[in-house]
């Protein structure tokens, strides 16, 4: 048999033990690994031998440390690394009430491509304030034009590497023309897909200019990105 190793093992009174061992065997499903102790350390996923949906690390104490997604042994999904400790911070507001911040947050968190590159990562503290980071939170813009013979609008779909779970968020856009200002508006981020949409409805044909400004605040620093879309002859009339 191809890629089989049989080993016999002769015993007294004539018993045998037979070992079928695979030396191509590829992993498949799921697969753990553990401490000493029992306690889990390792959770992931094979398909034919490669790397394929949710892998889970795990520290001794049990709470989870890394999650990523993978496909064909390519990352393709966020990555987000976790504190190990729980910790409760008192916040008082200048009224005087006191509200519990319980964390850990995020020790870190990272955006990877379809390439499997990390092209965004944000590195936090343990009361959950960004202090590192680098790549551009905004990390594709897509727009297409919707022309149904009655009307036409613009549709730009920003894609974002920032954290989904992250507060303090804001997306604004202005829409300019010849230098005039034509729009200016605040947009609400989709958390499930992480994507901020904008439509516009142009009144006369010309060059457009759409400028998308990322502001993430924080108490020690702010993240901010800026994108423009530029549309030449903006306009096709009916």
């Amino acid at each position: 048999m191809k890629g089989i190793t049989i080993f016999t093992f002769l015993f007294p009174l004539t018993t045998s033990l037979v070992f079928i061992c695979c030396e191509n065997s590829t992993k498949e499903g799921e697969q753990k690994s553990y401490f000493e102790d029992g306690t889990l350390k390792l959770l992931v996923n094979y398909k034919n031998g490669l790397k394929y949906g949710d892998e889970q690390i795990y520290y001794p104490s049990g709470n989870l440390r890394i999650k990523r997604q993978w496909k064909n042994d390519t990352l393709i999904y966020e990555q987000h690394e976790y504190y190990d400790t729980l910790i409760a911070y008192l916040k008082t507001n200048r009224m005087g009430d006191t509200t519990i911040s319980r964390n850990p947050m995020f020790k870190s968190y990272s955006f990877v491509n379809e390439n499997g590159e990390v092209t965004y990562r944000v590195d936090y503290d343990m009361k959950g304030e960004a202090t590192a980071h680098f790549g551009k939170p905004i990390v594709s813009v897509f727009s297409d034009l919707i022309n149904n013979k009655t009307e036409v609008n613009y549709r730009i779909i920003y894609r974002l590497a920032t954290p989904p779970f992250i507060e303090n968020r804001k997306f604004k856009i202005s829409v300019s023309r010849e230098k005039e200002i034509l729009d200016s508006t605040l947009l609400e981020i989709d958390t499930e897909y992480n994507l901020a949409t904008y439509s516009f409805k142009p009144q006369r044909p010309g060059d457009y200019v759409f400028e998308a400004i990322y502001i993430q605040r924080g108490e020690n620093k702010a993240i901010s990105d800026t994108s423009y879309v530029k549309i030449k002859n903006g306009i096709n009339w009916c």
